[in-house]
């Protein structure tokens, strides 16, 4: 019984090194296994592009193909800079660009009323992401200074995703968030 036992422990540890050295045969010759799965050049494209649209005060508006890591600057840069009548004072160009957004490059030329309710509003509600401090304080319980601290949010963290969101903004609880919530929209 003991021979039994030592030549069932020789045998498998003789599996166990030819299992070794054909596991370190593969390594060194440099194969690795294959991917899991293969990705396109479309999925690529994706997470290192994004596209973004700019409108307003600027010399070609449209949508643009950027690096995902891309900033304003660089997106006025690509459309070719702002108007005569367009201004930068109240953006940050520094802010990282988000795939799908669109930005609003504000005019120092007072807009006719029904343009400006196109770009900021949709059906009555005022777009929390491209209002101006004029709009915002037409939202109840928000003063000149929660509109700053709104559009100062914006430019600091990018667009309003959600609603709620609104409620990270210094000023604004849920008591403020419940009197105008069907009023915003972020979306335009």
């Amino acid at each position: 019984m003991e021979s039994f036992k030592k030549r069932l422990i020789a045998a498998a540890v003789g599996i166990l090194m030819v299992l070794l050295f054909v596991f370190n045969a593969l390594n060194a010759s440099g194969d690795t296994p294959p991917p899991l799965f293969k990705e396109t050049k479309e999925e690529t494209a994706q997470e290192t592009h994004i596209l973004v649209e700019i409108k307003g005060a600027i010399r070609k508006p449209g949508v643009y193909m950027l690096e995902s890591s891309s900033r304003l600057y660089e997106l006025l840069d690509a459309a070719g800079g702002v108007t005569e009548e367009g201004t930068t004072l109240s953006l940050n160009l520094a802010r990282k660009l988000i795939d799908g957004e669109s930005v609003l490059i504000p005019s120092t030329v007072e807009d006719p009323p029904h343009e400006q309710e196109e770009d900021s509003a949709t059906y009555g509600r005022v777009n929390i992401n491209t209002a101006g401090e004029s709009e915002l304080t037409i939202l109840p319980k928000i003063g000149p200074a929660t509109a700053q601290n709104i559009i100062a949010y914006r430019e600091a963290n990018g667009p309003f995703m959600e609603k709620t969101d609104i409620m990270e903004v210094s000023g604004i609880g849920e008591a403020t968030y419940e009197s105008i919530e069907s009023l915003i929209t972020v979306q335009g």
